[in-house]
């Protein structure tokens, strides 16, 4: 819902519209100036998508937060450091556009590659353990996998010239996650469970869980022993 309509504001003030635009601002202006707030957002998600899969077991959550913590410090490293790498290479000669968006992409990138590992390590889990969560985290799960895989893709493309073309794909790609909500997320699928590892063979899923439960349970206690 923030992506779509500031997306939207960055096309209704192209530069390149002329006298056609409705607003007089550069469309790379909106772009730039909302990439903060998204990056705060999306970890932000990550972190509550976490908390809601792991509510049962919070010696694994305690212990998911920490791994959490510190991909996030890593992503951190990885991108002051491609920063550095990009700022050492590109010709001094370069306008501030250029600059700003090379390191703004390289920062997106970071950002959703590492959202992106971090929730197919959330929907891993899922598939090998069947805990039961509502089913609109189900939804919410998945589609934010898609959103932060095409991310990705778009980001990895980016060569200076054709940043209407990442715009236009992030885009679609919110609109498309944006229908996919409303279609499949409802008040019931708040309340109906949901299993997708193991739902197809019960002693699997009990040996499972009952692993589960002892791993939490031992979390629980090393956490108890540390204070």
């Amino acid at each position: 819902m923030v992506e779509i309509p500031t997306l939207t504001l960055s096309f209704l003030t192209d530069h390149r519209l002329g006298q056609f635009r409705l607003v007089h601002v550069d469309y790379r202006a909106w772009w730039l100036g909302t990439r903060l707030p998204y990056w705060i957002l999306y970890i932000w998600m990550v972190y509550a998508l976490l908390q809601a899969v792991m509510h049962e077991y919070p010696g694994v959550h305690r212990l998911s937060s920490r791994v959490l913590n510190g991909s996030i410090a890593f992503s951190a490293v990885v991108a002051g450091v491609t920063i550095a790498r990009l700022v050492y290479l590109l010709p001094s000669r370069e306008d501030f556009w250029t600059w700003s968006f090379a390191i703004a992409t390289s920062l997106e990138r970071t950002v959703s590659v590492a959202s992106l590992i971090l929730l197919l390590g959330v929907l891993g889990f899922l598939v090998w353990f069947p805990v039961a969560v509502p089913r609109n985290l189900v939804v919410f799960s998945v589609t934010y996998i898609v959103f932060f895989a095409a991310n990705v893709v778009a980001f990895s493309l980016y060569n200076g010239n054709n940043v209407r073309v990442i715009a236009w794909i992030g885009w679609i790609v919110a609109t498309l996650c944006y229908w996919c909500w409303l279609l499949f997320l409802s008040e019931a699928g708040e309340r109906a469970a949901s299993r997708i590892g193991h739902s197809w063979n019960p002693s699997d899923r009990e040996r499972l869980l009952g692993q589960l439960g002892a791993i939490n349970a031992t979390l629980l206690e090393a956490a108890r022993a540390q204070r």
